[in-house]
């Protein structure tokens, strides 16, 4: 099992996080009452550091990631075709 801790791109502290397998940057995670978040970056630990975790996540809540991510696909398809 993988255990991360989880903050907000602002810094805030939203927790922590078990799955069942290593999480990478754009996958969408699942918490307690339903809210979905994706996943940013991931900052692994050291397998010297004695914490109970593996990494931490910087993640965004989902709505708010997944209109991010269509502007910015917006943006690249405008740049492509100019």
């Amino acid at each position: 099992m993988s255990r991360y801790r989880l903050h907000s791109p602002d810094g805030d502290d939203l927790g922590e996080a078990t799955y069942a397998r290593l999480v990478h940057p754009g996958d969408e995670i699942h918490l307690g009452a339903g809210q979905r978040f994706r996943v940013l970056d991931v900052v692994p630990f050291d397998e010297e550091d004695e914490s109970p975790f593996v990494g931490l996540l910087r993640a965004q809540h989902g709505q708010y990631a997944l209109a991010r991510r269509a502007l910015s696909e917006v943006t690249l398809a405008k740049e492509v075709w100019q």
